[in-house]
């Protein structure tokens, strides 16, 4: 065997132990310095290879200026924070307090930091992972310093993975039925949060009051405008070309996004039940037929057996994936009920906004429904 040919590894056990209390000494004892960084009035004196290894900012900077030791002014940096990343570069990690955590993100946000994640020594726990998106009520101000830390995750979970919040886009929706609500100041990425009474979510428009009112304004809104343009540049077509436009241009807008929502009030259905009225006129003209000739379900009878019942048929199938009987129970038999659909018993509600949830309003409708619906499949129920 040829043993000189033979390739033998030397490997540093210690390497990054004493790689990392080298950079240390050298950031200590100032020796083989090369740049000096300078903020609030106070400088630091660091080495160009090292920081061009951590920064790309740094790194594009000494590749275009070759300057012996140059002087780099940092603007709108504190030095404690200028303290705060030269350690972070030097040993590779660094505490700071969570009040000033988006400061110094932004600061190594702006200096392009690589390799930058948050290491909490309480629970051994990084920030490689997405930030937790459950968050209890807000009763007092540890609770809005909790929140606030999740923000300032949410900075460094973007910095991690090369993303950038878009400040404008991010706003504060204080869900309460307090008169006078707490409404803290919370901050992003150094940037004070604007408080909002209603936000568009997927096409829905969530309202502090968890009411559905603004919602069906918007989208009443966005029907009539769909309807007046047909209107206008239809008038001369059949009734059946009429009522397809309807009910794929005009109705999926009144409707978008039930059972998920519902108009709850008197008021609401009525608002709903005008636009399909004039949708009947430009239907049919001023002469309306009766509503067994119309071919059309009325706005009540969609909400309750199209939007309600069919969703709760297809959860009870298994077609969706929500579980609808997670607050409903089936009750006991009575004598003249069909055993086979023993009659449900509503869920505990003790608000007005707990009686219109899709749990309650679903139960009485089921309970009123005839047995061979609830007996037939989700494909063969009634869907008009």
């Amino acid at each position: 065997m040829d043993t000189e040919n033979e390739l033998l590894c030397m490997k540093w056990m210690d390497f990054n132990d004493n790689l990392r209390l080298v950079f240390s000494r050298l950031l200590q004892d100032e020796c083989l310095v090369d740049v000096t960084i300078a903020c609030d009035g106070q400088f630091i004196r660091a080495h160009k290879v090292i920081l061009s290894a951590s920064s790309i900012f740094f790194q594009d900077l000494f590749q275009k200026h070759s300057e012996h030791h140059p002087i780099i002014i940092l603007k709108d940096v504190k030095i404690h924070e200028l303290r705060s990343l030269m350690d972070f570069v030097y040993k590779g990690e660094v505490n700071i307090r969570s009040y000033e955590l988006q400061n110094f993100m932004l600061m190594a946000r702006n200096l392009g930091m690589k390799g930058l994640c948050l290491s909490n020594t309480s629970d051994e726990s990084n920030i490689d992972s997405y930030p937790k998106d459950e968050m209890g009520k807000i009763r007092s101000e540890d609770d809005v310093e909790a929140l606030q830390e999740d923000l300032a995750h949410i900075d460094v979970w973007c910095a991690n993975n090369g993303m950038q919040l878009n400040v404008k886009k991010c706003v504060v929706m204080d869900v309460t039925r307090a008169r006078q609500p707490c409404m803290p100041r919370y901050t992003d990425g150094g940037t004070a949060l604007q408080y909002v009474a209603t936000q568009r979510l997927l096409g829905l428009h969530l309202s502090r009051d968890l009411l559905w009112n603004h919602h069906v304004d918007v989208q009443r809104r966005k029907a009539v405008q769909t309807l007046g343009f047909a209107a206008r540049n239809l008038s001369g077509c059949t009734q059946r070309m009429k009522m397809i436009v309807y009910l794929s241009l005009v109705k999926p807008k009144l409707f978008y996004g039930t059972p998920e929502w519902h108009p709850s009030t008197k008021t609401n259905t009525e608002k709903m039940i005008r636009v399909q009225n004039r949708a009947l006129h430009f239907i049919h003209g001023r002469c309306i037929p009766p509503p067994n000739q119309q071919n059309l379900l009325s706005v009540p009878a969609q909400l309750e057996y199209i939007n309600d019942l069919l969703y709760f048929k297809k959860c009870l199938a298994g077609v969706m994936d929500y579980d609808a009987m997670a607050r409903i129970t089936p009750g006991r038999v009575h004598r003249g009920n069909n055993p086979l659909h023993p009659r449900l018993q509503l869920p505990s509600s003790r608000t007005y906004l707990g009686k219109n949830i899709f749990d309650y309003r679903v139960v009485k409708e089921w309970n009123d429904m005839p047995p061979a619906l609830k007996d037939c499949s989700a494909a063969q129920f009634p869907s008009l």
